[in-house]
């Protein structure tokens, strides 16, 4: 290992630390106010227990509402986590899907003479499908993580909910141009209770009449008056959702239906008692 690579490896934590902007302007001002007493003690590869003790308090609490909301585990100082305010599932397909393959081959502009063939080919798999995606977000604990700050959380929330609905993958998008946003929205408003609408696709949408969009909402919508039947409305205050078919889903009768995205956020927003 050379000289630089070395000194570079003895700067880096231990261990992946995620800080929030008052954290690191907190951090450094601690390092400011006692740099002296810092150099000198780090030839001896300890600082005084009143610095460390003033370096860890600067890293409890935050007004950062990323890491509010996905929390923070450090194992070597379990004081320092931060418990997760929100739980984002991996998406699945609402039906079957078969992998494809796209063959593809990589031709010189400016062969050799003689030279036959490709000097590169292969094959990228990929699939197509509609997908069902949840995530869910305990507002109290949110709160809490920014040290009561209502509006903020507020904030942060509203933040999360526009980027979850409005984010696509960055990748392969230049071979596959999936820039698919949802067809359909829906947000509920809890007291208490987590329900994810998965298993409404345990056994797959088919494509016929209607298509796979508007199939894979109605099944969704049965799940939910199935659940609802089951487990009762379970703390639930308000439910809305938006799509962009038109009439929506006769099973939604007890979910108000808004005209767009932006409503659907404000209504939520004001669900939570904005």
């Amino acid at each position: 290992m050379s000289v630089d690579a070395k000194s570079k490896e003895e700067k880096k934590t231990s261990v992946l630390l995620f800080l929030g902007n008052d954290q690191i302007e907190a951090l450094a001002s601690l390092c400011h106010q006692h740099w002296d007493q810092i150099l000198a003690e780090s030839k001896k590869s300890a600082l005084p227990k009143d610095l460390i003790s003033s370096l860890r308090s600067s890293l409890q609490g935050s007004r950062a509402a990323d890491l509010a909301l996905f929390g923070r585990m450090i194992a070597e100082d379990p004081g320092l986590n931060v418990d997760a305010a929100c739980q984002v599932a991996h998406a699945l397909s609402t039906h079957r899907v078969a992998p494809e393959f796209d063959y593809f081959t990589g031709k010189e502009d400016l062969p050799s003479e003689g030279e036959t063939g490709a000097p590169m080919v292969g094959t990228q798999e990929f699939n197509s499908a509609c997908f069902y995606r949840y995530a869910n977000i305990d507002f109290k604990q949110l709160q809490s993580n920014l040290q009561g700050d209502r509006e903020l959380a507020l904030s942060g929330v509203r933040a999360f909910l526009k980027s979850f609905v409005m984010s696509i993958p960055k990748a392969k998008q230049n071979s596959t141009a999936a820039q698919n946003l949802p067809s359909f929205v829906m947000i509920v408003v809890r007291d208490k209770g987590l329900a994810s609408l998965a298993n409404a696709f345990v056994r797959p949408v088919d494509g016929l009449n209607a298509g796979l969009m508007v199939n894979s909402v109605e099944a969704l919508a049965k799940y939910w008056v199935e659940l609802k039947g089951m487990y009762g409305v379970n703390g639930i205050k308000s439910a809305f959702y938006a799509m962009i078919e038109k009439g929506g889903s006769e099973a939604l009768t007890d979910v108000e239906k808004v005209p767009d995205v932006q409503n659907l956020i404000n209504k939520a927003i004001s669900g939570l008692g904005a």
